[in-house]
């Protein structure tokens, strides 16, 4: 089994150059730490705060993180060499249909980790999510065209009734989560009648981001998106 192992380095602070030590968790199992699971998914996990100066510091390094009740293994490669090795091994366990995990995954940014996680949170499965991304840059682009979204990430938010809502935050041209688009009560559902028979169970691909999506809409071109707009602007 996979334990929580953490590394302490010397760190110089970006902002005031003084030097501090620093942990780093390369291994996160979060059955045996519970709550280390809400830091990976506010991203705490990858923030560290200067003693001298009290700025925090967010940080990307490689991480490996388990959820053995959920079966869930995900990895995350800060570096092209890393995500290829990552990539590489869990091809392999997919191969050996390893019945310790049943969700592999590999990631390349905390962020993305983060999304993961809080989507098995809620049993949404990550695919049907990257393909409502899709949708939702398309509907963005036909409100507004000249907007850039440099991409989306999974969250959920209270709307004006108090009733929680599935959506995304949305990053623009200024690198940072500017607001959240909230989806129709029924996108997510919609979408998973319309492609379930389409997508491998289980999964063959360890890195299903949007990349993956746009490959699977081209290889089942019978089953494009929706034309209807899977954003809630009511």
């Amino acid at each position: 089994m996979i334990e929580t192992r953490t590394d302490k380095q010397n760190s110089a602070c970006p902002f005031c150059h003084e030097t501090h030590e620093i942990t780093l968790y390369t291994q996160v199992n979060v059955m045996s730490d519970p709550d280390l699971k809400e830091q990976a998914i506010t991203g705490k996990l990858f923030e560290t705060e200067c003693p001298h100066c009290g700025r925090v510091q967010y940080m990307t390094y490689d991480c490996l993180y388990t959820d053995p009740l959920k079966k869930e293994l995900i990895l995350l490669g800060s570096t092209e060499k890393s995500m290829a090795e990552f990539v590489s091994y869990l091809r392999t366990l997919m191969d050996q249909q390893t019945p310790e995990y049943e969700f592999l995954r590999a990631v390349e940014a905390p962020e993305q980790l983060a999304e993961k996680v809080l989507e098995k949170e809620y049993d949404a499965d990550d695919r049907i999510v990257e393909l409502a991304k899709l949708a939702v840059v398309r509907d963005l682009k036909k409100e507004e065209p000249d907007r850039k979204v440099l991409g989306l990430i999974y969250n959920l938010a209270r709307d004006d009734c108090g009733r929680e809502a599935e959506g995304f935050m949305v990053v623009d041209g200024h690198h940072i989560a500017s607001d959240f688009v909230p989806l129709k009560q029924n996108a997510i559902s919609l979408l998973e009648d319309r492609y379930r028979s389409l997508l491998n169970n289980p999964e063959t691909d360890p890195v299903i981001d949007r990349k993956w999506a746009a490959r699977f809409l081209e290889t089942h071109p019978q089953a494009p998106l929706p034309e209807e707009p899977v954003m809630d602007r009511s």
